[in-house]
């Protein structure tokens, strides 16, 4: 099904899943337009890496006549645009501290709470790190740590090297006191910057 705005045609389910995750419907097809309707991932890649873009939710402007040089630009464009995306595999990884002996429900929440964070952190930041992770199927790595200390070596070492860098305080209503920090989630970033960090950890 094709919805039409402006003399532009946008394949409804596309918008929709756009929509859907708190665009607004004109963010949803300038994305579409401006990727070449590649796929919604792609789509929604280029609106996470163009959230302040101040007409971003504008209505769409009628289209004029193209002549074929602007055409070919608007194409090697989009193919740049994919390149960068899929260019560098990306990775979040996320250190849990053993020492603290959690269960693995608890482990699972906490692993949880950090990796939602860290998204929550860099939408809200605009940084060029989330896009292609989410692009790639936002993969993620969990290992530990066998104490307080080691995971703030960890955390500076990430800092040092500008990653993305978030921890998680437990509220203390099971298992573990109040104020305690559980986990360390450095990334999304690619995979090679993040492994100087945590590449020597273990497995969780």
């Amino acid at each position: 099904i094709m919805a039409s705005t402006a003399g532009h045609s946008f394949p409804e389910h596309m918008v929709k899943s756009l929509v859907q995750l708190g665009f607004s419907e004109n963010a949803a097809k300038r994305a579409l337009l401006a990727t070449g309707f590649a796929s919604s991932d792609v789509a929604a890649s280029w609106l996470f890496m163009n959230m302040s873009a101040p007409d971003l939710n504008d209505p769409l402007p009628e289209p004029t006549a193209t002549t074929s040089t602007t055409a070919s630009k608007q194409t090697a464009e989009i193919l740049q645009f994919q390149q960068a995306v899929s260019s560098q595999q990306y990775k979040m990884v996320i250190a849990v501290r053993s020492d603290l002996k959690m269960g693995t429900g608890k482990i699972a929440a906490q692993v949880a709470h950090g990796a939602v964070s860290m998204v929550m952190n860099l939408m809200h930041s605009g940084s060029k790190h989330l896009a292609p992770w989410l692009d790639q199927g936002q993969r993620k790595i969990c290992v530990k740590v066998d104490s307080k200390e080691k995971m703030d070596e960890v955390c500076k070492s990430a800092e040092a090297a500008s990653l993305p860098v978030d921890t998680i305080k437990d509220a203390g209503r099971t298992q573990v006191a109040p104020g305690t920090v559980t986990v360390l989630v450095v990334g999304p970033a690619p995979s090679g910057e993040v492994d100087k960090v945590t590449g020597k950890l273990k497995l969780l």
